[in-house]
């Protein structure tokens, strides 16, 4: 049953009967992602845990952390991304607009 399925995922019984069928599934979809994606990350920690543990020497923590160097968009690629998000917003159903406009986004 699609409620069972809803409320697994975190939708509240409530939320369930405001929202249509492609709505509660989108959720679940994006839930079951999210947990799919959380368990890599911990057996990413786990592997990688074990492995150090093995190290004679330990590296240097910013060679752990180091995180991908961000660039600025082009102006095409802003545009783009612009285009893109507007688009989005557009296809979603009013309530839902009503609901970013109300946070002032």
């Amino acid at each position: 049953m699609l409620l069972d399925e809803a409320l697994k995922a975190g939708i509240s019984a409530l939320e369930y009967w405001d929202m249509t069928p492609w709505e509660v599934n989108a959720t679940i979809h994006a839930t079951n992602w999210r947990l799919d994606y959380e368990h890599k990350e911990r057996a990413w920690l786990a592997w990688h845990t074990a492995a150090l543990i093995k190290t004679r020497q330990m590296p240097p923590l910013k060679d752990l952390t180091a995180k991908p160097k961000s660039r600025l968009l082009s102006e095409k690629e802003a545009k783009e991304h612009k285009n893109f998000h507007k688009k989005a917003v557009d296809a979603l159903p009013e309530r839902f607009k009503k609901k970013l406009s109300d946070k002032g986004d």
